[in-house]
């Protein structure tokens, strides 16, 4: 069972001090060709059905442009994004984060990854975790928290925009259950705590949240 996010994800778009597309915390291009790989896959009218639910015209040229996997490209219009796709697939938005992120988590674990993560322990996947949690960001760190029991794991992530906290964690808690799982575990829970505020950057509000992984 994964433990819901407290606070939720806001129902309305908060507003960032950057026009879309210029704020200086980016992610790799891989997530929002994620966004138009599940479209084609999964939802009827694909993309253009996205796009209908989206009014800001700027909004729509930035999610219409061609992405490059590796390349970096402002991370807030993910806020706005997100109530938008949650509309085009007729879905309350936390059960569409939720189906997203196990749709993603199981594209992303296939092949490779697959066979990669049945040949170690769920203890060692986690220990690599921190590090794959923010591969594809240009902010924010991940940490181990040391003392943890057998059978639970610790993180602690810094520097998230706060808009972003409930999406970004929802989904490394959907990651977490699927690469413990795919380790050799039977069951997989992760709680979290409410986010801390950890002042601010660029005049976005910052959060540390902490979560635990626990499994059998």
């Amino acid at each position: 069972m994964l433990a819901e996010m407290p606070p939720s994800v806001p129902r309305t778009p908060i507003a960032s001090p950057f026009p879309i597309g210029e704020s200086p915390f980016r992610v790799k291009g891989v997530l929002y060709l994620g966004t138009a790989s599940f479209f084609a896959a999964k939802v009827k009218g694909g993309m253009g059905a996205l796009l209908q639910q989206i009014d800001d015209e700027r909004l729509r040229v930035f999610i219409g442009q061609r992405f490059l996997a590796g390349s970096f490209y402002d991370v807030l219009p993910v806020q706005p994004l997100i109530l938008a796709e949650a509309r085009a697939c007729n879905l309350p938005l936390a059960v569409y984060l939720r189906q997203r992120s196990e749709w993603q988590a199981e594209q992303d674990m296939a092949g490779v990854y697959k066979v990669l993560l049945k040949l170690a322990s769920p203890e060692a996947v986690l220990a690599r975790f921190p590090r794959l949690a923010t591969q594809w960001l240009n902010f924010a760190k991940a940490e181990l928290i040391d003392k943890s029991e057998p059978g639970s794991r610790g993180f602690v992530l810094s520097g998230m925009p706060a808009i972003l906290a409930a999406w970004y964690v929802n989904g490394l808690s959907v990651y977490a259950q699927h690469a413990v799982k795919l380790a050799g575990a039977k069951k997989c829970q992760v709680t979290m705590l409410a986010p801390e505020p950890e002042g601010q950057s660029s005049g976005v509000d910052l959060v540390r949240v902490q979560f635990q992984v626990q499994w059998t």
